[in-house]
């Protein structure tokens, strides 16, 4: 039996940065594709005003019975979380990140 499943999510992400004398901002779109009850495709574009454009793009399994996740992804950021967010790189990198979620 095969169940289709065709959710797509859209997300509007502004992002802001800070570090010494450096500011950046920056307005990213995003979207989520199910692709099953436990695989995503992610994608998410930045655009930040006088730079390059910053882009990301992966897989996120996640295994609901065990609130455990992986995403596996390209991106041409030069870090994940603060400035380096904001920072396009020369070169494609690749990553992962793990999710555990746990409940209150």
């Amino acid at each position: 039996m095969f169940i289709k499943i065709a959710i797509q999510r859209h997300y509007f992400n502004p992002k802001a940065a800070f570090y010494r004398q450096q500011e950046r901002f920056g307005l990213g779109l995003g979207i989520n594709q199910v692709l099953s009850n436990k695989l995503q495709l992610i994608a998410e574009i930045t655009s930040v005003p006088g730079h390059e454009l910053i882009w990301s793009t992966g897989l996120r399994y996640f295994e609901s019975g065990a609130d455990l996740g992986l995403d596996i992804y390209a991106s041409n950021t030069s870090g994940q979380n603060g400035i380096g967010g904001l920072v396009a790189d020369t070169s494609t990198n690749i990553g992962f990140n793990v999710h555990w979620l746990f409940r209150l």
